[in-house]
């Protein structure tokens, strides 16, 4: 009888430790997908920036193609003619 009882202790003791052990897999599992989706999330910011700063370049190249334009313009004469 003793046996018996000492079985069922056990029984109960390690279906308690597979369902905690279930558990610390489901949260490592859900630890897993967040990092996965926040690094996904920061790859995407990057790369916006990265266009952003590329836009910026751009707009900064234009602006001093115009400002070398205006220099080498005629200028009109000041004074008599």
């Amino acid at each position: 009888m003793r046996a018996f009882v000492q079985v069922r202790e056990y029984l109960l003791a390690a279906s308690e430790v597979s369902f905690e052990l279930k558990e610390l897999r489901a949260k490592v599992d859900l630890l897993r997908q967040q990092r996965e989706d926040d690094l996904e999330a920061m790859n995407d910011l990057s790369e916006n920036v990265r266009q952003d700063i590329d836009n910026l370049y751009l707009a900064i190249g234009e602006l001093s193609s115009r400002i070398e334009e205006k220099k080498a313009g005629q200028k009109p004469r000041i004074g008599f003619k």
